[in-house]
């Protein structure tokens, strides 16, 4: 409990200087108290697309409706829940708890930004905590003896949750995989069976089985060749990559263990904890998020596996010495995670977000049935969460959106031109006066697009509008419910 709190803290202390996530938890805040759907909110290209996170949409509006209040609560409500359940089954299941504290000192001493990617408040943060408990669970899967059925039912339990709140085929895929590579033959058919009926009860709560996991399997494959740009925050983009710190980090533990003469339970090529790590190290070389989202809790569940196992042989368990390390590991853990360094906390504090209630960014927004047109998903973030209740579209929405041939065709040419007047052309040629283009640009670098009556509403934001319709004259553009 006392670590528990501890991590309690940091989260709380983070927000409380006021740090306020990149992305997709403003998204999904929106979403909810919006009440609207993704086709009232985005221009999509596939009728037929069904919300891949009704389950976290579900739980933020019971939030909504039980707590009150508007975005600001549902994404600290995101922030803090997420990144406590992320300790959770280390906190809870294992012998030596503050063996986890020590891990993340060591991970985030490694590399520092994966702090920021954990406290982003996004439901892929639900993944992470699965699979922890899971790995911590399989060893009862490879007994000669079944499981018993509180075991079965908790793990496809939150198998099925997790597909409601972000599906993705990595979850069952990579775990089974790391199993098979140790030769854990009975333990990988028995989760392979019990994760299986987990997908399809979650499938089954999303309400169209076939239809959402289908879309489920085939979105990461299809958003990776979307354009990029400047979407990442940051933080993901230091921290996607696999960090050759942490491999570092890797290699000194079994140096140290080969130089004290250890003799290990499970041999490597049998640990499945160690193996998925491995796995996630060469896959993020073609999939570099991939080391972000599942490579880095894996690792470091791995490392605060090594160290329990020291702190077992070295420490008693009721020793003062235990006590001691317990609390001087939280103490440099929540001094090293809440300072306000490179002010990664604060550094949005700055941003100013389009607010139709202001009357200075009032005709900077689009009119009602308008489109909001941008290349950087940045600003349907933060719009967006500024005005969940806008009776607008936004051309380009979160990574797992469809979009058009034409868009992404459009979104490549505006990045290899560097943003050039001319590569704008297919969107001006489409706008209606209802409709703005927003692009963030400092004061200097006003566009040079002199088609668009141009405005700046805000620090880096340069908005452009077409001309009022003159008296009597009919647009010769269709109306935005009419419009791809």
């Amino acid at each position: 409990m006392l670590l528990l709190a501890a991590i309690l803290l940091i989260v709380l202390n983070v927000l409380g200087q006021g740090y306020l996530p990149p992305d997709a938890a403003l998204m999904h805040a929106a979403k909810v108290v919006s009440g609207r759907s993704w086709h009232e909110i985005l221009v999509l290209s596939d009728p037929a697309w069904l919300d891949p996170w009704p389950g976290w949409h579900a739980l933020l509006e019971l939030v909504h409706r039980t707590v009150g209040g508007g975005p600001d609560t549902l994404v600290v409500f995101a922030v803090v829940g997420l990144f406590v359940a992320l300790s959770l089954a280390p906190l809870c299941l294992m012998k030596r708890p503050e063996a986890w504290i020590l891990a993340l000192l060591v991970v985030l001493a490694a590399n520092p930004h994966w702090l920021e990617h954990v406290l982003r408040g996004a439901p892929h943060i639900a993944s992470m905590a699965v699979l922890l408990t899971i790995l911590f669970l399989w060893p009862q899967f490879e007994r000669p003896a079944r499981p018993g059925w509180h075991v079965f039912a908790l793990v496809s339990g939150l198998t099925a949750v997790q597909t409601t709140l972000h599906a993705n085929w990595c979850l069952p895929a990579l775990p089974l995989l790391a199993l098979v590579m140790a030769r854990k033959w009975r333990g990988a058919r028995r989760l392979a069976i019990t994760m299986g009926s987990g997908v399809l009860a979650g499938g089954c709560l999303a309400g169209q089985p076939r239809g959402f996991l289908t879309q489920s399997f085939l979105e990461p494959l299809r958003s990776g060749l979307q354009p990029g740009g400047p979407l990442l925050p940051t933080a993901a983009l230091h921290a996607q990559t696999p960090d050759f710190r942490i491999a570092a980090c890797v290699l000194a533990l079994l140096a140290w263990g080969a130089f004290t003469k250890k003799r290990r339970d499970v041999p490597l090529a049998r640990d499945p904890v160690f193996l998925l790590a491995c796995l996630c190290w060469v896959l993020a070389q073609l999939v570099p998020m991939l080391w972000l989202n599942w490579g880095m809790p894996v690792a470091a569940l791995w490392i605060a596996c090594q160290l329990q196992t020291w702190l077992e042989q070295r420490i008693p368990t009721y020793a003062h010495a235990r006590l001691a390390l317990t609390l001087g590991a939280g103490a440099i853990l929540c001094l090293a995670t809440t300072a306000n360094t490179q002010n990664r906390w604060t550094a949005r504090l700055k941003h100013q977000h389009l607010k139709k209630n202001n009357p200075l960014h009032a005709k900077s927004l689009p009119e009602n049935g308008g489109i909001l047109y941008s290349d950087a998903r940045s600003v349907f973030y933060r719009t967006f969460y500024a005005n969940p209740a806008g009776d607008w579209r936004y051309l380009l929405g979160p990574q797992r959106a469809p979009i058009t041939q034409e868009l992404r065709a459009t979104l490549a040419r505006i990045r290899r031109a560097r943003g050039s007047p001319a590569s704008y052309a297919p969107w001006i040629a489409k706008m209606n006066p209802e409709d703005r283009l927003v692009l963030m640009r400092p004061f200097a670098l006003k566009p040079d697009i002199h088609r668009l009556q141009w405005l700046y509403p805000a620090s880096g934001t340069w908005v452009g509008r077409l001309p009022s319709p003159q008296p009597n004259r009919v647009s010769t553009n269709l109306p935005a419910h009419n419009r791809p």
